[in-house]
């Protein structure tokens, strides 16, 4: 919920830088989440995010050819000389096949036409096409597997949906890998190798994502030491009594739990953290963004007094931006209002993925928790 119109469109590059996009694409994913794909994995192939979710599909489907595949069933009939599955009594009588020794059955058929296979397989031939130019040896690698699954009776369908539902753990990690890889932006012809038109990534995908992607980090790095992570939570406003005005809901982007108990409300802003002050003398933080986080806090806090439930409540405003920010402006701002603390900063997406992750972990440890430590 903004209580000011958005203005990124002004204050961020009119183009994206296509690596952003791509690491914003990989904190969000299920690979991520999984542990698949690690940060020092990462840090390593920086620019390089198609090759290195090329090259990990390969190894996880060499890997997953060293066991069986997943299997699926096909209902069969057909005219058998034994029983198999369920006799059709009608269509043996009718065509008096017991006299021919043969009897008409419905079976299930194994079969390695599984929605998993295709998928990969669908994976398999995008990699190979979108490889070829970069590095024809990985083509090659993505091509030789490919008939691999086909040879095993996989049959190649154009167009591929993600398997839905639970999944084996042999097929967890090669799906994850083929998703990203899948969903991975690239970019079209005539753009230049380095830039999105904002056409092709429109600005409520790029602030959607952002959430995505800097839950996926908390998620990746703050779970694994006591911290309890979810998404989106309504908060209540702490009214007096009931009321028929229609007052708009608060929906936080994030929710952290600190081991100790305190509550961490984060809001999510892909626009510039600082705005010209009255006299367009200096900057400051935006008005609008200091009074959705202070009412967030407030009014979750309120919630959480009214059961005698007295943990403290902090606010953090993460922004995304392009570049250097304004001078002598603080990347990392905090202060303590009403007793509650609040951090305002912004990671530079131009900048390494490490330093990314470092920043937005910096903004939580700054509320004076013990410091924490990256996987």
């Amino acid at each position: 919920m903004n209580f000011e119109p958005e203005t990124s469109a002004e204050s961020i590059s009119k183009h994206v830088p296509m690596r952003s996009v791509w690491l914003l694409q990989l904190y969000a994913s299920e690979a991520y989440r999984r542990g698949v794909i690690t940060d020092a994995a990462v840090d390593a192939a920086d620019a390089e995010l198609p090759l290195l979710l090329t090259t990990m599909l390969c190894e996880a489907v060499e890997r997953r050819l060293t066991r069986e595949l997943s299997v699926g069933f096909n209902r069969r009939t057909a005219t058998l000389h034994r029983v198999r599955g369920k006799i059709d009594v009608y269509a043996t009588q009718r065509h008096r096949l017991l006299d021919k020794g043969q009897i008409r059955c419905e079976f299930n058929e194994l079969t390695s036409d599984h929605p998993v296979n295709r998928f990969l397989l669908h994976a398999l031939h995008y990699a190979e096409k979108l490889i070829q130019p970069l590095d024809t040896t990985v083509a090659t690698r993505c091509r030789r597997l490919a008939r691999a699954f086909e040879a095993a009776g996989v049959p190649s369908v154009p167009s591929t949906a993600e398997p839905t539902g639970r999944l084996s753990p042999a097929d967890a990690h090669p799906t994850a890998v083929a998703s990203l890889l899948l969903n991975l932006y690239v970019p079209r012809s005539g753009l230049g190798p380095h830039a999105f038109a904002r056409a092709a990534v429109t600005e409520t995908y790029l602030r959607a994502l952002f959430e995505r992607a800097l839950l996926g980090i908390y998620r990746y790095h703050l779970a694994p030491l006591g911290w309890t992570v979810r998404g989106a939570k309504y908060v209540d406003w702490p009214i007096n009594e009931a009321t028929t005005a229609q007052l708009p809901r608060m929906l936080t982007d994030i929710m952290l739990t600190a081991p100790d108990g305190t509550e961490v409300i984060v809001d999510a802003k892909f626009a510039s953290m600082a705005t010209s002050n009255r006299t367009n003398s200096g900057y400051t933080l935006k008005s609008g963004h200091l009074y959705q986080i202070q009412s967030y806090v407030l009014s979750h806090s309120a919630a959480l007094t009214e059961y005698s439930d007295f943990r403290p409540v902090a606010g953090v405003m993460v922004y995304a931006d392009l570049g250097a920010p304004a001078a002598a402006f603080d990347t990392i701002q905090n202060f303590r209002m009403h007793n509650h603390d609040f951090v305002f900063g912004a990671l530079d997406l131009t900048t390494r993925a490490s330093k990314i992750r470092e920043t937005a972990l910096t903004m939580i440890q700054s509320l004076k928790h013990e410091p924490l430590a990256l996987n």
